[in-house]
C-alpha cells in the first residue's frame, strides 16, 4: 500500500470514531466562539477546579437530559464514549457554567454528559454561576 493510502485509510479510522456535534445530538448545541467573558473561566474549570472548589464550595447538582447545552468542543471519541465505565466516569467532574443570557455552557466533562444524554439519563455537574465570574477571575487572574 503506498503511503498516500496509508495516509487516507488512517485519516477514515479517525472520522470513524468522530462523533460531530456541529450536527446538534442530544441538545448539546455546537457554536464556533464561547463568548470572550468566559475564557478565563475555561481555564479555571480545567486548570483550577479543585482549588475553585475550596474557594466557591459548589455542589452538583442534576441537569435535566432535555436542557440545551452549548460546547465550542466540535468533536467528541466515540471509542471514548463506548467504553465509559463507572471508574472512568468518576474520575473528572462535569462542569458547567452559566453566561449572562443563562445559557449552559459545558467547560469540561463533554464525553461523559454525552455518554448520559445517549443513555436517556440525566447529569450530575456543577454549575458556575454567571453572578460568580468576575470574583473568580479575581481570584486567579488579578495582578493583585
Amino acid at each position: 500500500m503506498s503511503l498516500i493510502k496509508n495516509f487516507f485509510s488512517f485519516n477514515e479510522n479517525i472520522s470513524d470514531d468522530k462523533i460531530d456535534l456541529s450536527k446538534k445530538y442530544h441538545n448539546i448545541i455546537f457554536l464556533e466562539r464561547l463568548p470572550d467573558y468566559l475564557y478565563n473561566i475555561r481555564d479555571t474549570s480545567i486548570n483550577y477546579w479543585n482549588d475553585t472548589l475550596e474557594a466557591f464550595p459548589y455542589e452538583k447538582e442534576e441537569i435535566d437530559k432535555s436542557i440545551p447545552l452549548l460546547t465550542t468542543q466540535k468533536y467528541l471519541s466515540k471509542n471514548f464514549i463506548d467504553s465509559l465505565d463507572d471508574q472512568t466516569y468518576k474520575k473528572s467532574d462535569i462542569i458547567l457554567v452559566e453566561d449572562k443570557h443563562q445559557n449552559l455552557w459545558i467547560m469540561d466533562g463533554h464525553h461523559r454528559l454525552f455518554f448520559d444524554r445517549s443513555k436517556n439519563k440525566n447529569s450530575f455537574a456543577f454549575i458556575i454561576p454567571f453572578n460568580d465570574i468576575e470574583e473568580i477571575e479575581k481570584i486567579w487572574y488579578s495582578n493583585n
